[in-house]
């Protein structure tokens, strides 16, 4: 916990280096950030983890029982799982280290553990992408080296697990701010919270439910893809795994998801959470039919409009967490974006200041430009030597600017002096340069 600790605070000091204090604006865009983050975070991780939960289980069905059903299903879900290290790393990598990101930004001075977490689950996910693509490049090896290659699959499940058990552990901690003092020396408070334990749930039957949605496109909606292009038979089979692994799983999310709501920290609950809950239900009610009939029939029924209906339901998932996070975070959030109105006057005056530095005249470029044809400092041109003259306004630029503003002839021995053709700042200028110059 405190190597966390130490990660955390290393991270948000390379940030907060880089990056000036949030403003009012940059901190809803954060927010919104996490939540398109953690929408595509779930999504791309769900598919990842459930297709090769899938494929696992299979390929040792498969090596128990010789079944070529079991042996096809299982290769093409390890090729979605680890058919290419861009998966992990679009949907997985990128996402934590970004919401890592924003949250060192959005509750930067809170504690340094929240954004470390999400950095320790990127690592976590980026080790279980590689495993998986092991596991799916040995495929065609499993007759030789079967326990090397079982052994990469099981590994990058247990890796997926952990990183889904320290995501759920970084989602508690962000809705219990009045924890965060103590956290670092009782990490059983975040770990093994009931929280936790259930958003880990919820997240791991989450990702089951939607792999099995998203594999029906593959093999009954997306005629030009790899997988339509199994045999019927191993179809039909594909068919009955992924209907009835998501009716039970369609079943079990809404029991989880209640559970984990019920544990929520009470500073965090808002009356619009339930209102989610029940347009979440109403959504998972025609999926678990649809499942139901997938999984009798072993054919896909209506895959596509099944796959709108789970990503609404991810939606709708992680609307109910962030109005629970911004609910137990509202007095902090008030205050940050305090601090950050403030920062961005601050910040507005010093750019005015800069700006008015940058329109500062010099008197002496207008002197060159307007004054040097008549008037010499130590000799007589068309007017006399201003070293004779100007030392005598000495404390008294504001005459010396009206004599500018409205020459007055005053020695005979020389020609009346023209009004200058400059405006007030420029003749304010002027007045500066002359008495700094001569008359010190």
């Amino acid at each position: 916990m405190e190597l966390l600790v130490r990660w955390g605070e290393s991270f948000e000091s390379f940030v907060g280096g880089i990056a000036s204090a949030p403003t009012a604006n940059t901190l809803m865009l954060f927010r919104f950030i996490i939540f398109l983050m953690t929408v595509l975070f779930i999504a791309g991780t769900g598919l990842q983890f459930g297709s090769l939960l899938l494929s696992v289980l299979f390929d040792l069905s498969d090596h128990f029982k010789r079944d070529d059903n079991h042996a096809g299903f299982a290769e093409r879900l390890a090729g979605v799982a680890g058919g290419t290290i861009a998966l992990p790393v679009i949907f997985g990598l990128l996402p934590l280290m970004t919401i890592a990101l924003c949250y060192s930004r959005v509750y930067y001075g809170g504690t340094a553990l929240l954004p470390a977490f999400f950095l320790a689950a990127a690592v976590f996910c980026a080790v279980a992408g590689i495993l998986a693509r092991l596991f799916c490049k040995t495929v065609p090896l499993r007759g030789v080296r079967y326990r090397s290659h079982i052994a990469y699959g099981i590994a990058a499940l247990m890796l997926y697990l952990g990183m889904y058990h320290i995501y759920a552990a970084g989602a508690v901690l962000a809705l219990t701010p009045e924890k965060w003092p103590f956290v670092t020396t009782s990490p059983h408070q975040t770990f093994l919270s009931w929280n936790t334990i259930f958003r880990f749930k919820e997240l791991v039957v989450f990702a089951v439910l939607f792999a099995a949605v998203t594999l029906r496109i593959g093999y009954f909606a997306w005629p030009e893809g790899e997988m339509a292009k199994a045999s019927e038979e191993e179809r039909r089979f594909a068919g009955f795994v992924l209907g009835w692994w998501g009716f039970v799983f369609n079943l079990a999310y809404p029991a989880i998801l209640l559970l984990y709501l019920i544990n929520l920290p009470p500073g965090s609950i808002r009356r619009e959470m339930f209102t989610v809950l029940v347009a979440t239900l109403l959504l998972l009610h025609p999926l678990v039919m649809y499942s139901f009939a997938t999984g009798r029939r072993c054919v896909a029924k209506r895959p596509v409009a099944s796959f709108i209906l789970v990503f609404l339901v991810l939606l709708l998932g992680v609307t109910n967490q962030t109005l629970a996070e911004s609910r137990a975070n509202v007095d902090r959030l008030s205050l940050l974006r305090l601090e950050a109105g403030e920062a961005e006057k601050e910040r507005e005056t010093v750019r005015e200041a800069k700006a008015e530095e940058g329109k500062k005249i010099d008197g002496k470029e207008v002197f060159q430009r307007v004054c040097s044809a008549c008037h010499k400092f130590d000799a007589r041109l068309v007017g006399p030597p201003l070293a004779e003259r100007i030392p005598k306004y000495k404390g008294k630029q504001e005459e010396l600017e009206k004599f500018l503003a409205n020459p007055v002839k005053k020695d005979p021995a020389y020609p009346p002096m023209p009004k200058p053709a400059v405006t007030p700042d420029e003749r304010k200028a002027v007045a500066e340069y002359l008495l700094e110059t001569l008359a010190k």
